[in-house]
């Protein structure tokens, strides 16, 4: 099977110029599968002579989780096998200092248009935002918004 993995250095850490890496795909597919806890099938893509649909991949470590979109290939009669075409990492999430944590992940799909929703707790702010990702029919071209929830409170419920 083929995944390019999408792999993010981030963070600077005050004069030492440290960075945290973010766990990959396949860290969480090969050695931690038992981390994945919420993997959904929405909506199509097409990208030129491409075509398939989406899988979204939730895994949760280290008291956060971490967020991975899948372009996958429609089923192959000849093969009887779908595989990852690519797979992207969310770094505004998957960043090891991010801290948040997802729930309540949905996959609303209209033609031409996919869009991930979640509820989002940022455990630095101890605060709820909806997460609003929408998916772009090629890779790399993906639209992330975090809006803060009105009249939720500040302490998780």
């Amino acid at each position: 099977m083929f995944f390019r993995i999408t792999t993010l250095l981030a963070g600077l850490a005050a004069t030492f110029a440290a960075h945290a890496v973010e766990p990959d795909f396949a860290y969480f597919f090969d050695k931690h599968p038992s981390q994945i806890r919420h993997v959904v099938s929405c909506g199509n893509w097409h990208h030129e002579n491409l075509h398939g649909f989406f899988r979204i991949v939730e895994a949760y470590q280290f008291a956060q989780s971490y967020l991975y979109v899948q372009w996958m290939s429609n089923y192959d009669f000849q093969t009887s096998e779908t595989h990852a075409i690519d797979t992207a990492a969310l770094a505004e999430i998957n960043a090891d200092h991010a801290e948040i944590t997802l729930s309540e992940i949905a996959c609303t799909s209209t033609p031409g248009s996919t869009r991930i929703t979640a509820k989002a707790n940022f455990a630095h702010e101890d605060k709820w935002y909806r997460m609003q990702l929408d998916l772009g029919q090629q890779p790399g071209k993906n639209t992330l918004e975090f809006v803060r929830l009105p009249n939720t409170p500040d302490k998780k419920p």
